[in-house]
């Protein structure tokens, strides 16, 4: 398929999301593994909880993949709680005809439903903007393929966040 984000197999999504985590891998630190905050346990519960609820797992993989690095590029103070608070906005139907924003809103709510599991109270959607703001920075200096296909998502979905949250 053309899409670079997209994997039809669970052998190639295994290996594309290995590829992934090997690339944006950062050198261990002992002194921050001492440190890990219940954020970013929260985190990893709800990466963990990504590959075992989504489906099918290929999905999965590659979503516990790209929240991996994305979560690299979140604001400082950003919560998971924030996170689920902009899906649930963006999970919203919106008249779609586009069947892939259709399907990306299936995506936001799935993502809500998860990470609320692993959060206490409710995010804040001025936080969640700033980090659809981020990661669209980021995917406009990128040349990475798989942040490059995320542009016009980010851009859509950022658009939606300021206007519910203002």
């Amino acid at each position: 398929m053309s899409d670079p984000l997209h994997t039809s197999s669970q052998e190639s999504s295994i290996s594309w999301n290995s590829r992934w985590q090997k690339k944006h891998a950062f050198p261990a630190n002992d002194s921050a593994h001492e440190s890990v905050s219940s954020q970013d346990l929260s985190f990893e519960h709800f990466l963990e909880a990504v590959i075992q609820q989504m489906h099918p797992e290929g999905r999965a993989q590659h979503q516990a993949g790209m929240h991996r690095y994305l979560r690299t590029l979140l604001p400082d103070g950003v919560t998971l709680a924030d996170l689920a608070a902009g899906w649930q906005v963006l999970a919203q139907p919106q008249n779609d005809t586009n069947s892939e924003v259709a399907h990306r809103r299936k995506t936001c709510a799935e993502l809500a439903a998860i990470a609320v599991q692993f959060t206490n109270g409710q995010g804040h959607l001025a936080s969640a903007v700033s980090t659809w703001q981020a990661w669209l920075n980021s995917s406009q200096r990128s040349t990475d393929p798989r942040l490059t296909a995320l542009r016009s998502t980010f851009a859509r979905e950022l658009a939606e966040l300021q206007k519910s949250a203002f």
